[in-house]
């Protein structure tokens, strides 16, 4: 693979200044041809001639247009290329193929998967690849179509899983639509998808389960802003010498600073668990990697510390000495560690931004709180709360919203909790925080928070229902990568193979589906459509329906959640010392050396009584057939009651289960009991204010208001002198709305547009201060975006109405209060029939009535088109005249 790869980029470099030659486009000279279409053309900023090329308003900046603007400018009316093609590469890349060879898909021997011929592109000493951000997203678009294709058609439902279904039947049902096929399965593969972690997620709960709660969550943010060696690391691969700033280096290329991270991270993960035991001896870990807003990735972590206190089981004597000696919030004394002191001021200090601060109701009012629970209180001493009472207050935005407060003066009240060995390897914020309580409510909440999805506007209903089932998911999958964000450094790391988590060598999770009817995994479709239409082998072996049942003579004894924790299944002999069974199949079950952490559904035995207690029958009573498991029984629960005294594993599982679940129950009991008598305590709001409705924010809004109208207020002399400066445009539009609104005739709805220097503002000026001297009335002047009401000296129109608007989404519905509804007037039910025979007459009216409207019908419309802005520039006159 490197032999081939090497042997492209330097044909590459040899033919590289012939190519741009050939791509060079020449003059048409044949006669009786049709003329060439013009270039747009564009000069370096370095030309004399630059700024003569565009006609540009004199008073911006001239700067070159975009590719995409210049190949929208020349009106291409080509069909456009097949995203099918093999070839689509080699004809959106011509500068990085300049012959049209060697591309993704190009025949080589040995064949190369898609993904190391990216990665080897992207890791390659020659820049062309890594630096193209186009390519770089064209790849991952590739590599999470490939995904897509390779999720549709895994899986399917089975309503009756001892049914064999035929090829023929299979083909029918599917094209009649009639096949139930798990939507889960297409996004479980793309990383970031709701899908994708909650298979995490229930790998974290596995492994708390298995393990006990977690000991430590910490999270690692950079701080590359103060990263030399980030900035001196992409430079020396590229071989740059200028003074960009560290920000522009990592957007130019992000490749290279995806392998810095990765790197760095796995280096502090490596001292952690050296023998030096910096924060304690780890057993166990997983981490999980986020991307932030601005691109940059951080990691979450929980780490399981060998003889750790757990709250709960624990004195609390243990638990805070134990948290003393590892976790800190201390701005230590420079003259003692310096380096140290300077790290904790630039990293672990908080300061308040839109983002953390949040409105919250108490006693007195409302006030505003920050999310992060800053500034924290002043103590001398450790203190800890209850876990109940904790998470309670960080839903309400109170004070106490912590599990523990660390002793802490005035001067330390903002500084963030932190690893002081951390943050001497890992230059940026780490949030340290211990989370050891036997309720395990902690360590699920962390997991939640560390593994979410991605918001999507889609949702599974999306589904076109006229198209072919393939055709339909394929089409919504499509349709919700369109509504992702994804950054440079994350597309980077998804194609050089980085993994978002990762756990410990120990722990490898293996999933088993105990649910009554189960899913199974479906052979690719070309395969299917060669069998013959009699053939029922449609589907790929079944750990549970296959292997188990079918295992060796010498393992009868054994259940399934033993077999499917010490034993795989291998299609080869194992060559190497190793317990192994050959099975009657033709495939050996070899023992392994470490066993698995075994992962399931875990049902509620207090609303899901028959699957609980059939997954406890399936996976600890050992059984060849699965009738065997309900036996003459009318129920799994009856059957199971009946043999529990045989079953001591079982037993054992079942009081573990139930102790964890009861923890949990009890816990959440105690937090919604806290969280009523908050409730309860704070004032509900006023008859004439409704529910949802801020005062501080309408009292600020009107506030505003006035103070933008006394603004714009000018006297009455100066007035007169304004509209004397209008020009015929200006006063014209000037004369026609003070007139409509004097006489009150009509509803006037008007639109005055004008390109830039035409006096559009000049104009808003005057009839506000007009209306306010001659009418006594305020003027609410607004605009769409904050710089378009600071040109008009208004508000923005979400601030004046106090709308609920949020960024990169849709603001949360909020009901109406008791006293609005009591106020609504809804019209009165008429009791006719519910179905009327209506004639076609009516019809057409009903069905015209809901056509969408011109809006601009209502507008009446004026322009100003005389420019103000370099009437006196005699130097423009003078350039003119020549």
């Amino acid at each position: 693979m490197l032999l081939d790869t090497l042997h492209e980029q330097l044909e590459y470099e040899e033919n590289h200044e012939n190519a741009e030659e050939e791509c060079t486009p020449k003059t048409n000279t044949v006669p009786n041809e049709p003329p060439v279409r013009p270039l747009l053309t564009q000069k370096s900023e370095t030309d004399p001639f630059y700024d003569h090329y565009t006609i540009y308003p004199l008073h911006d900046k001239k700067k070159n247009e975009s590719d995409t603007a210049l190949y929208q400018m020349l009106q291409v009316s080509a069909a456009a290329l097949d995203n099918r093609g093999k070839d689509l590469d080699l004809k959106c890349f011509p500068d990085l193929y300049p012959y049209g060879k060697y591309g993704q898909h190009a025949e080589r021997k040995p064949n190369l998967r898609d993904f190391d011929y990216i990665k080897s592109r992207l890791a390659s000493k020659h820049s062309q690849f890594r630096l193209n951000i186009q390519y770089l997203f064209f790849s991952l678009y590739n590599n999470t179509l490939r995904q897509i294709n390779a999720g549709i058609f895994q899986m399917l439902n089975i309503i009756n899983p001892r049914y064999k279904y035929t090829v023929k039947e299979f083909l029918q049902m599917l094209n009649e639509n009639k096949l139930d096929g798990n939507l889960d399965t297409i996004f479980s593969r793309l990383p970031g998808t709701e899908s994708y972690w909650k298979k995490v997620r229930n790998e974290l709960r596995c492994m708390a389960r298995e393990y006990g709660p977690a000991t430590f969550f910490i999270t690692f943010s950079p701080g590359e802003w103060m990263w030399s060696a980030l900035a001196e690391y992409i430079k020396q691969v590229n071989g740059w010498n200028d003074s960009r700033s560290i920000s522009q280096l990592i957007a130019a290329d992000p490749v290279s600073t995806a392998r810095y991270f990765q790197n760095k991270f796995k280096a502090v993960l490596a001292y952690i668990l050296s023998k030096s035991n910096p924060i304690g001896k780890v057993t166990h870990y997983y981490w999980v990697r986020e991307y932030q807003g601005r691109g940059l990735p951080h990691y979450h972590c929980l780490f399981w510390i060998q003889d750790a206190p757990i709250y709960g089981t624990s004195s609390n004597e243990e638990v805070q000495e134990f948290i003393l000696q590892h976790i800190t919030c201390h701005i230590l004394d420079k003259q003692i560690s310096p380096e140290l002191h300077r790290r904790v001021l630039a990293y672990q200090q908080h300061k308040h931004n839109d983002y953390c601060m949040r409105k919250k109701q108490t006693k007195t009012g409302f006030s505003t709180a920050c999310r992060f629970g800053f500034p924290r209180p002043v103590t001398d001493r450790i203190i800890l709360r209850d876990v109940s009472v904790a998470i309670s207050n960080r839903n309400k935005l109170k004070n106490k919203s912590r599990f523990y407060d660390l002793p802490r003066t005035t001067d330390e009240q903002n500084i963030n909790d932190y690893m002081p060995a951390l943050l001497l390897i890992w230059e940026g914020n780490n949030d340290a925080q211990y989370i050891g309580e036997s309720s395990y409510l902690l360590t699920k909440y962390v997991s939640k928070y560390g593994t979410k999805g991605e918001k999507s506007n889609l949702d599974f209903a999306d589904i076109q229902s006229n198209k072919p089932l393939f055709n339909r998911l394929w089409a919504f999958a499509v349709r919700a990568l369109q509504h992702r964000e994804c950054g440079a450094i994350e597309a980077a790391d998804v194609l050089l193979g980085h993994p978002l988590h990762s756990t410990d060598p120990e722990t490898i999770v293996k999933w088993l589906n105990v649910n009554i009817i189960r899913g199974r995994k479906l052979k690719p479709f070309n395969e299917i459509k060669n069998l013959p239409e009699d053939s029922t082998d449609l589907f790929y072996d079944s750990f549970i329906d296959n292997h188990y049942p079918n295992r060796p003579k010498e393992l009868d004894s054994l259940c399934l959640y033993d077999f499917a924790k010490w034993f795989e299944i291998s299609k080869k002999k194992p060559i190497y010392k190793a317990e192994y069974y050959e099975m009657s199949n033709g495939l050996y079950c070899k023992k392994r050396k470490k066993p698995y952490l075994i992962n399931h559904y875990q049902f509620n035995p207090n609303n899901q009584l028959e699957a609980y207690y059939h997954a406890l029958l399936l996976l600890f009573k050992p059984w060849r057939d699965l009738d065997e498991l309900k036996g003459s029984d009318g129920t799994y629960c009856e059957s199971f009651k009946k043999q529990q005294h045989e079953l001591a594993q079982a037993m054992k599982y079942h009081e573990k289960c139930t102790i964890i679940q009861e923890a949990m129950d009890n816990m959440n009991k105690l937090i919604q009991n806290q969280l009523e008598q908050s409730v309860a305590d704070t004032p509900k709001n006023s008859a004439h204010i409704p529910d949802g409705c801020v005062p501080i924010e309408v009292e600020n809004a009107m506030n505003d208001f006035q103070a933008v109208v006394e603004k714009a207020i000018i006297s009455k002399q100066d007035l007169q002198n304004s509209i004397a400066k209008f020009n015929t445009d200006q006063l014209r539009v000037f004369n026609k709305i003070t007139s409509v609104i004097q006489s009150n005739s009509k509803i006037l709805r008007m639109f005055v547009s004008g390109p830039g220097g035409t006096g559009k503002s000049f104009v808003i000026e005057n009839l506000v201060s007009w209306n306010k001297i001659h009418r006594c009335k305020d003027t609410a002047v607004t605009a769409p975006t904050g710089i378009a009401a600071y040109n008009i000296q208004g508000l923005t129109i979400h601030r004046l109405l106090q709308l609920p608007v949020e960024h990169g989404g849709t603001a949360e519905y909020k009901e109406l209060s008791g006293p609005a509804l009591k106020q609504i007037r809804l019209p009165p039910v008429r009791e006719d029939f519910v179905f009327v025979g209506m004639k076609k007459k009516q019809i057409d009216k009903y069905i015209k009535s809901m056509i969408t409207f011109n809006l601009w019908e209502l507008f009446e419309y004026d322009e100003l088109t005389i420019n103000m802005r370099q009437k006196n520039d005699q130097a423009l006159r003078n350039s003119f005249a020549y």
